[in-house]
């Protein structure tokens, strides 16, 4: 299940990239969208990061094999990269590091 999931984010990410499709844009969009409804259909918060935590690190590593396939313009690399700066941040805020102050319990839905 796990592999299907990177997979079709992957594939995802991989024709936004590619094609600047706006059907790939809105699939990654559902993706957080329920990523999103699954936090707030929690109470515990310590499950809620370990969701959003999960997701933002499904996320990069799709990024990470996107890049390693080697096809991504010097353009859509710029907005890949942007994208993975814009993905560690959220993880480092989750988290509370890197200067980041961690989302507090109460925030989470609306972090999410």
């Amino acid at each position: 299940m796990k592999t299907r999931i990177i997979f079709g984010v992957i594939l995802m990410l991989f024709v936004m990239i590619q094609a600047g499709n706006a059907a790939g844009t809105e699939e990654i969009q559902k993706y957080f969208n329920d990523t999103a409804c699954k936090v707030k259909a929690t109470d515990d918060p310590v499950q809620k990061r370990e969701i959003l935590n999960k997701s933002l690190q499904t996320m990069s590593k799709a990024l990470e094999r996107i890049e390693s396939l080697g096809l991504i313009s010097p353009e859509d690399q710029a907005g890949v990269n942007r994208f993975k700066t814009a993905l560690q941040e959220k993880q480092d805020e989750l988290a509370g590091t890197n200067g980041y102050a961690r989302v507090a319990d109460a925030q989470l839905d609306s972090f999410s």
